[in-house]
């Protein structure tokens, strides 16, 4: 689902202005520790995630934002960053997100897009995630990053 009921009402109230989010983002990695990004229809790159409903723990919503978005199950195993992400979408909205970042572990499913938002993913290196506007320190996205929560 591109948009929340809540948010969609928020947008009726005060049109494209900046609104800021809280969110939270999979970092998930495959075998050869490479990162799952996603590429939306919202025409930009990202590690998969989005906005919290209202109610909604951060773990809550990666879980089910990456069921949406991909199709799969998540477990979130750590926290490793809390990062902020300013986004202007194509139609005008203005979106700061404040984004708590879980490595997740894929437990069941196959990557497909249920939802239509993800119009295409790939497993790319952190430093390349990083290259295309990732905002989490490339430490803290590699496989083995056992250090504290990056801000």
């Amino acid at each position: 689902m591109p948009i929340s009921d809540y948010l969609r009402e928020l947008r009726r109230q005060v049109g494209s202005a900046l609104v800021l989010m809280p969110a939270a983002t999979a970092i998930i990695h495959d075998a050869a520790g490479r990162v799952l990004m996603v590429y939306s229809i919202d025409q930009y790159w990202s590690t998969p995630g989005g906005a919290l409903d209202p109610g909604e723990t951060a773990a809550e919503g990666v879980v089910r934002e990456i069921q949406e978005e991909l199709g799969i199950t998540v477990e979130p195993e750590r926290v490793l960053a809390v990062h902020r992400t300013e986004v202007f979408y194509p139609n005008g909205d203005h979106v700061d997100y404040t984004s708590i970042a879980f490595r997740c572990r894929i437990v069941a499913g196959e990557l497909h897009s249920p939802d239509g938002e993800v119009v295409e993913w790939e497993w790319v290196e952190p430093a390349e995630a990083v290259s295309r506007g990732v905002t989490i320190p490339e430490p803290a996205l590699h496989a083995d990053y056992d250090g504290p929560v990056t801000f």
